[in-house]
């Protein structure tokens, strides 16, 4: 387990080294020690994070550092693009080779303590976190499209240039507001829609959205009240897993997209759900103390566990699965299985990576500069 850890801290730091350029020499040294911790925590407290830090003082001696480092860190829209850059440039992601990319937005919650909107990039059955935000409190009164414009408007400043870029996202983010804010932000989506719109067709009188039969529809307008123009509607019936059969209601800003196309490309939004899934359960975003670290600490440990998750499930991706075990279990599980047992395989793969990063992250970086 130690060589295995050792090993996955060489290409962290590696890739923090390449591509968080920014960071002193000390933090460099402090973000892969921590991704590096992020093999193997049980809670979320910050002080068992620091018991998983290198080296051989004391966990008292490691949580002082863990905190001067956390509050050392800012985490601005540099960090985001150097962030994005590392996910972008693990082996597997095949960013170059993907005509658009498909992001998927969702908010969750950690307890009542942090409302959090989350864009990931859809990876093997998973969304990898690309951009997190979060604000304190959940039962509270808050602008919910003012945050919403806020990720958006962020997102689009850290998303590398000359690639196209689409966000899926269902039904809480339906709405004029919504549509209007990725007109003004230039972003293409995929939205689930309720069947209780009115959409008009051909000039001719609105109809429920409930009365259409399954297909593809290019609308003269969608909403009898905010009557937003220029949108296409597919409509698309699924068979549950109790029997029931569902209707998915799609709009698109994209006239040249077809059914298929959209059905398939909303259906990465669940794999958003799969990916937080992971990160509360087997990265224990939920366990922390009942006192809320200062400084913004655990929102810090909460970004960069995100991106030790992304370069986790990359690893996994690159291990042998049988159909039955893909079935059975994630690439992220199989990753975090074999390192505990320190396989020869995953230790192999592992410094392949290290032999190959470098130039991974010299393909991907011009796009981010």
């Amino acid at each position: 387990m130690y060589v295995m850890e050792d090993n996955f801290f060489k290409l962290v730091k590696l890739l923090v080294k390449r591509c968080f350029k920014h960071l002193n020499i000390s933090q460099k040294k402090n973000l892969a020690d921590l991704l590096t911790a992020f093999l193997g925590n049980t809670s979320f407290a910050l002080w068992d994070i620091a018991s998983g830090l290198s080296g051989d003082t004391s966990t008292k001696h490691k949580h002082k550092r863990l905190i001067y480092f956390l509050d050392s860190l800012k985490i601005d829209l540099t960090f985001w693009k150097s962030y994005a850059l590392a996910v972008f440039c693990l082996p597997g992601f095949k960013f170059k080779r993907r005509k658009i990319i498909t992001l998927a937005l969702d908010a969750t919650t950690l307890k009542s303590d942090f409302w959090i909107l989350a864009v990931t990039v859809s990876f093997n059955g998973r969304g990898i976190p690309l951009y997190l935000k979060s604000w304190a409190g959940v039962n509270t009164s808050y602008d919910y499209w003012l945050r919403v414009k806020s990720v958006l408007g962020d997102l689009k400043v850290i998303l590398p240039k000359g690639y196209l870029f689409e966000i899926v996202a269902d039904r809480g983010f339906q709405g004029d507001k919504m549509f209007q804010m990725c007109k003004e932000l230039d972003i293409d989506f995929i939205i689930r829609i309720n069947d209780s719109y009115k959409v008009r067709l051909n000039g001719l009188e609105y109809i429920q959205l409930s009365l259409f039969n399954d297909g593809y529809y290019v609308t003269d307008s969608l909403g009898k009240k905010s009557q937003t123009p220029d949108m296409n509607l597919c409509v698309n019936s699924r068979i549950l897993e109790n029997g029931d059969v569902a209707k998915w209601y799609l709009v698109s800003n994209q006239r040249e997209l077809n059914q298929a196309v959209m059905v398939e490309r909303y259906t990465t939004r669940f794999w958003i759900e799969e990916g937080i899934k992971d990160l509360k359960s087997k990265l224990h975003w939920e366990k922390y103390t009942g006192k809320i670290p200062q400084n913004e600490r655990l929102e810090k440990c909460i970004i960069i566990s995100s991106l030790s998750y992304a370069v986790q499930t990359a690893l996994g991706n690159q291990m042998y699965m049988s159909d039955s075990e893909r079935k059975r279990t994630s690439v992220f599980n199989k990753f975090r299985q074999s390192i505990r047992r320190g396989t020869e395989e995953l230790e192999k793969i592992i410094l392949n990576f290290l032999n190959i990063i470098a130039t991974y992250i010299a393909r991907v970086k011009p796009c981010f500069e």
